[in-house]
């Protein structure tokens, strides 16, 4: 690590949080670069696709052990020292992906990256929210929440950039150098645990402390028990309806009659509203506060998923305007939902539990969400391989949100709506 004077390190909350969440747009380019090059290496390894699948999926899976060993790893050692070296461990990983010859150590230089993100997310929530006003934890938290999707934007720019001279290895190099550079100015600017105190505001350490007295600090109390079980089961419906969609939207719309342009421009307006919701959810957590607005966006997605369920149902050779433009709707709003959703559950649990456990039960909720996400690809290919395939996954769709209905009135730790 680079030696630092306290002098040289940034001590404003919100310049604080903004270098945290830059560290986190990073993490979600390094999830999503080998996707995008997925293509070149194919063809420069002269692979099938489904020989190709290990690769992609060790990124899934080490995010959702690398979030739950993570976040335990971070209460106890610290976050800002756990949320730096998994920077360096990503970095490395992902340059490292560019000196791979094969799918085998691909998959393993993948896996450490995927491990590494994962644990990096629970570490960077619970470090900023012991700096920022309470008013605005749940704000930063939701915002958090779309670190993946708009690291794929940022991916796609520098795949359209540095791809036709550089080919994919350029990809993976400046994706591994730009996390490294991170690490070093985080290193360097970023306050340690103990520079809290002195900061002039104590709001949030005064905050942590009655957190602490009031709240037990075992994640596993039974005190946290009804947030333990419905913040994680949540993210897993959250996280598996997602997946399904963002992984099989153009099969899905393909079998409906669509024309490939047709089904990719319903997998963006997904994409694209899932992106927008996260910048709105923090104002809306403060006007109506996680409870209320996890059961009205359920209610608002189970309404969108039947229509869009009947709208493919009733598809012909070829779908009539009207029937794409409630199937382009109808996604996009699914896509908005589950991204509100899921940024409620981001907020939930960084701020439903005591500082001394934070980063644990962040990492346990996105440990699970993870783990969802991986079981939809698999679910997904299998429904959609079936008879009445479309119908079953939105059939599934539509338990899971009834699913995070009943979690939002299971949880007792939610983010109450802002004083007026």
């Amino acid at each position: 690590m680079i030696a630092t004077s306290r002098s040289t390190r940034v001590t404003y909350p919100y310049a604080i949080a903004a270098i945290v969440f830059a560290a986190l747009l990073l993490d979600g380019l390094d999830i999503q670069i080998l996707a995008l090059v997925t293509p070149q290496i194919l063809s420069d390894w002269n692979i099938t696709a489904a020989a190709f699948g290990p690769a992609l999926g060790a990124v899934v899976l080490g995010t959702a052990f690398g979030a739950g060993v993570g976040g335990w790893l971070g209460d106890r050692f610290g976050h800002r020292q756990m949320l730096v070296w998994t920077m360096v461990v990503c970095g490395i990983a992902t340059a490292a992906s560019a000196l791979t010859v094969d799918v085998t150590s691909l998959t393993i230089t993948r896996l450490f990256s995927g491990l590494a993100v994962g644990a990096a997310t629970p570490n960077a929530l619970a470090y900023v929210v012991n700096w920022l006003p309470e008013r605005s934890r749940a704000g930063f938290s939701a915002l958090a929440s779309a670190y993946s999707p708009a690291g794929g934007v940022i991916g796609s720019v520098l795949v359209v950039l540095v791809l036709p001279t550089y080919g994919w290895k350029g990809c993976f190099i400046i994706t591994g150098a730009g996390t490294l550079a991170m690490a070093i100015a985080m290193t360097i600017l970023l306050p340690r645990r103990k520079d809290i105190e002195a900061h002039s505001s104590l709001e949030s350490a005064e905050l942590a402390m009655r957190e602490a007295k009031r709240n037990p600090t075992t994640l596993f109390s039974r005190a946290h028990l009804r947030i333990n079980i419905g913040a994680p089961l949540a993210f897993f419906s959250l996280a598996f309806l997602s997946y399904s969609f963002l992984a099989w939207i153009p099969v899905l719309m393909s079998n409906a009659g669509m024309t490939a342009t047709q089904a990719v421009t319903a997998s963006l307006a997904f994409n694209i509203m899932a992106l927008i919701s996260p910048f709105i959810a923090g104002r809306l957590i403060a006007w109506q506060g996680t409870r209320r607005l996890m059961l009205f966006a359920a209610a608002a997605g189970i309404a969108l998923t039947i229509l869009t369920a009947l709208a493919v149902a009733s598809h012909t050779a070829s779908p009539s305007p009207v029937m794409r433009i409630v199937v382009f709707c109808g996604t996009g709003g699914i896509g908005a939902i589950t991204a509100l959703l899921t940024a409620n559950i981001y907020a939930l649990l960084t701020c439903g539990y005591p500082e001394e456990c934070r980063a644990k039960g962040i990492g346990l909720g996105m440990m699970i969400g993870r783990i969802g996400g991986f079981s939809a690809i698999v679910a997904g290919g299998w429904l959609l391989g079936s008879k009445d395939g479309a119908s079953s996954l939105f059939l599934l769709a539509g338990i899971g949100l009834i699913i995070v209905a009943a979690c939002a009135l299971l949880i007792d730790r939610h983010v109450l709506p802002a004083a007026r």
